[in-house]
């Protein structure tokens, strides 16, 4: 009867650390490729102010975080400064194209529809994960206004 008690208890035992221990659930694998990319932007002089969209988003140094599936015009203005635009595009991923290929030779359990292999590609470029912005990093070197020069007897500029 000893022998029969003890079983029982390393029974239990056993059954709740199985229960506790294995019954962890992990999260799922983050994609390969974000919908988002972060784009650095730096200034010469530093502290310009950052509007990407028409959205004012900070002053330099500072990184952007923009979503891959759409343009962006990122500008950048300080006082006394002529004003920069540049257009952030997005273009085709080949990293991605390429992993996915290598995805479809390797991995029969993937859940895109075997009968039409550019679905997986048309998911991509509706999230973005199908495309990467270009510039990648953003430098500006702003140019500073010219001040209109005025002679000595007239209140007309003269340029």
């Amino acid at each position: 009867m000893g022998k029969f008690k003890y079983n029982a208890v390393f029974f239990a035992i056993f059954s709740i650390l199985g229960i506790v221990g294995c019954h962890q659930t992990t999260p799922p694998a983050p994609p390969l490729i974000s919908e988002t990319q972060t784009v650095p932007v730096f200034t010469d002089p530093s502290g310009a102010k950052v509007v990407v969209d028409g959205m004012p988003k900070g002053e330099t140094p500072v990184s952007l975080v923009l979503e891959r599936n759409r343009d962006h015009m990122v500008v950048v203005t300080k006082e006394g400064y002529k004003p920069e635009a540049i257009p952030v595009c997005k273009v085709l991923n080949p990293q991605d194209l390429a992993v996915k290929s290598v995805l479809r030779m390797t991995d029969t359990t993937l859940s895109v529809d075997a009968r039409n292999p550019f679905e997986e590609l048309k998911v991509s470029e509706v999230t973005g994960r199908g495309y990467q912005l270009q510039p990648q990093v953003i430098n500006v070197t702003l140019r500073p206004m010219k001040t209109p020069v005025t002679s000595a007897g007239s209140d007309s500029p003269s340029f």
